[in-house]
C-alpha cells in the first residue's frame, strides 16, 4: 500500500517537474509549439554561440539553427531578439540560446522566473543558481559575462539601456549548496536607467 501511494507521489511530481521544464524549452506563437518547419527565416548553424558544445556536434542527429522570425521568438510572453536552436528530427529540444534586449524585457523575464524559482543562490562571481524541484539540475545566471562557457542563463546588464541582454543555456550541476538569494532591477531616477542590485532579507 504505501509503494503505491510513493508511485503516485513520484509520478505526481514528475508531471509538476516536467511542466515546469516546458515553460522554460517551448517556443510558442499565439500559444501554439513551435517546430523547425514554423520558422521561414532560418540558417544552419555548427554550433551554440557559446561553448565548445561538444554534445551536439557529436550527436549528427541534433542540428543547431540561428532563428532570425523575430515576431515568433516568445518565451514566457517576452519578445526575443534572436535565438540559436537545437532540432532533433524538427522537433526543438532543450538546447538553446536566447537573447531579450531592453532592460524593460529583461526585468520582466527575470520577475517571471523569479516566480518559477524563487531558491535562487547568489555567489560572489556574480552567478546565480537555482534548483530545479528535487532533481540534480541547477539553472544559473551569469552577470556580465563572468562565466559565458557553462551557463544556462547569461544576463548581460550594461547601462546602455538598448544593450541589456539576457542569453539562456543549459547547465547541470549537483554540487551547489548555498543560502537562498535575490539579485532584482532597482530604477534609478536620477540616471535614468535600471540598475541590478541584491536582496535578502533587505
Amino acid at each position: 500500500m504505501y509503494r503505491f501511494i510513493y508511485l503516485i507521489l513520484t509520478f505526481l511530481l514528475f508531471i509538476n517537474a516536467k511542466g515546469q521544464t516546458d515553460m522554460l524549452t517551448s517556443f510558442t506563437i499565439k500559444n501554439n509549439t513551435l517546430k523547425l518547419s514554423d520558422f521561414t527565416n532560418t540558417k544552419k548553424f555548427p554550433h551554440l554561440p557559446y561553448g565548445d558544445d561538444k554534445e551536439t556536434i557529436s550527436d549528427k542527429k541534433r542540428k543547431v539553427y540561428q532563428i532570425n522570425d523575430i515576431d515568433k521568438i516568445h518565451l514566457l510572453d517576452v519578445k526575443g531578439s534572436l535565438l540559436f536552436i537545437v532540432v532533433n528530427k524538427q522537433q526543438i529540444v532543450q538546447d538553446y540560446w536566447l537573447r531579450i534586449e531592453g532592460v524593460e524585457n529583461v526585468k520582466k523575464m527575470y520577475d517571471q522566473l523569479y516566480q518559477l524559482y524563487p531558491k535562487m543562490t547568489s555567489y560572489n562571481d556574480g552567478v546565480l543558481r537555482f534548483k530545479h524541484f528535487n532533481n540534480n539540475k541547477v539553472l544559473e545566471f551569469t552577470i556580465n559575462n563572468i562565466r559565458p562557457s557553462d551557463v544556462f542563463m547569461d544576463l548581460h546588464y550594461t547601462i546602455d539601456y538598448e544593450n541589456t541582454s539576457l542569453n539562456m543555456f543549459k547547465n547541470y550541476d549537483a554540487n551547489i549548496e548555498q543560502t537562498p538569494q535575490k539579485i532584482n532591477f532597482k530604477y534609478n531616477s536620477t540616471e535614468a536607467i535600471y540598475e541590478i542590485f541584491k536582496t535578502d532579507d533587505q
